[in-house]
């Protein structure tokens, strides 16, 4: 039986967060949701690569990943990935790339015939907020900052937002589960990942101006499960602290963990918290019952 999605785990989560993995199945299981992994895939390629490789090379890559999808259907964790994936499926419907990439693809016996359908796990969850509903006993009443990252908002994705320059998808579903999302003005800035080797300390500056406007205000980040930010936010903020002599001690949270918590799973692990959690789970844990 061919299952709804085809599950791409990409790089990182796997490797270095497995706990977004392990969240983010229980959770696709409490929704009920219908999925297979996809084997043999590769590396997305993530979109710093685009430049390096060149734009053919690039695709050509991406549409090997999207031909293993068995029912043109394609669920993503990683923002990075869906950001590749998601461009790669809406380029190759210009015939003209499309047959100039399968010319590529021809080498290992493959093509890329027909749009497969990408989609975040964001955009799952935002599918299923009345069953989310439906398992959430009482609100949590956390006050928590929300940040989406940049690859999240594809040129498809950005065109249905009734406002583009203020996205509130983390805001509906942090309201489902009865929290408060504070507005503060650097909400929709990068988290300066993708200048790690580039340009650190201007990277560092970005991730450190957020943390300052929410120190104080938030009981935790919430990002949408981009391993790259949460290893800025998390990982960083150490570093970060280190670097400008402040200290933060802000809880990195990503929304599969948010939702396994809610829905009243017990601590797996934290150990790849840089930052403590623990304190803000049992908060958790003692509002869901």
């Amino acid at each position: 039986m061919i299952r709804l999605y085809s599950l791409f785990l990409g790089c990182l989560i796997p490797r270095l967060f497995p706990f977004i993995e392990l969240t983010s199945r229980v959770v696709l299981a409490d929704l009920k949701v219908e999925y297979e992994d996809l084997e043999g895939a590769s590396c997305c390629p993530a979109p710093i690569f685009k430049k390096q490789f060149g734009e053919e090379t690039y695709l050509a890559l991406a549409a090997r990943n999207l031909c293993l999808a068995k029912n043109k259907k394609m669920l993503t964790l990683c923002n990075g990935c869906y950001w590749t994936l998601k461009n790669a499926s809406l380029a190759l419907s210009d015939y003209k790339k499309m047959n100039q990439i399968n010319k590529l693809l021809s080498v290992a016996g493959m093509r890329y015939n027909e749009k497969v359908e990408v989609k975040h796990f964001l955009h799952l969850v935002l599918d299923n907020l009345d069953k989310i509903k439906k398992k959430i006993k009482k609100p949590l009443g956390l006050n928590l900052a929300v940040h989406h990252g940049c690859h999240i908002f594809d040129k498809e994705t950005i065109t249905k937002i009734e406002n583009p320059s203020n996205p509130r998808f983390l805001d509906y579903i942090t309201e489902v589960l009865g929290c408060n999302s504070i507005q503060y003005s650097l909400k929709n800035a990068c988290c300066g990942g993708e200048l790690m080797g580039i340009a650190d300390e201007e990277g560092l500056l970005l991730a450190r101006d957020k943390l300052n406007e929410i120190k104080e205000r938030a009981d935790c980040l919430l990002i949408s499960d981009c391993p790259s930010c949460f290893m800025r936010y998390d990982l960083e903020q150490r570093r970060i602290e280190t670097v400008f002599k402040e200290k933060y001690d802000i809880p990195i949270l990503t929304l599969s963990e948010l939702l396994y918590y809610s829905f009243g799973h017990k601590l797996p692990s934290t150990k790849y918290h840089h930052v403590n959690i623990e304190p803000l789970i049992n908060k958790i844990q003692e509002a869901s019952g």
